[in-house]
């Protein structure tokens, strides 16, 4: 069963909702419905269950493929599109001017190459290998988290999105 977090992009397919993407936030006032809609008022459980007995969970996550199958199941609505998810050099650029001295990043130049890790301090425009770590400058670079090593998928109101 999936999991959700804070800042993960949803549909809704339990009553009252609207065919849109949904963002989660933390609700902190209930352990066991800690994730909100905000603009709904309306709380879930981590499983994405509006009801704690519930069977049958009222959060989809919002991919390409499930905008897809929703689109098919539900003709009659008009499905809006997930959001593209951010290019690594968007998210970046967006954590560097937010105030982050730098950024860890898996970095390479060549896609035949293994990744190496590192400090990302600034972004070069218009260059065939943008990223720079004050050395040198990489080709390729995907932002990591430090304690878990996962890729950073997203930075929103100075919070990472880690994959899932």
């Amino acid at each position: 069963m999936t999991k959700f977090n804070a800042g993960d992009k949803v549909y809704c397919i339990a009553g009252r909702y609207l065919p849109k993407v949904y963002t989660l936030e933390d609700f902190t006032h209930d352990p066991e419905f800690s994730l909100i809609v905000v603009e709904t008022s309306c709380t879930f459980t981590a499983d994405g269950k509006s009801y704690s007995n519930s069977t049958i969970p009222a959060l989809i996550p919002a991919t390409k493929e499930n905008y897809k199958l929703l689109c098919k199941i539900f003709p009659d609505l008009t499905w809006e599109k997930p959001p593209k998810k951010p290019t690594p050099k968007k998210l970046i650029t967006k954590m560097l001017n937010d105030g982050w001295e730098s950024v860890p990043c898996y970095v390479r130049d060549s896609p035949k190459t293994k990744y190496k890790q590192a400090l990302i301090q600034d972004i070069l425009q218009e260059a065939d290998f943008p990223y720079y770590d004050n050395k040198f400058s990489w080709k390729y670079a995907k932002p990591f988290d430090t304690k878990t090593g996962k890729l950073i998928i997203d930075y929103i109101d100075g919070k990472v999105i880690l994959e899932s």
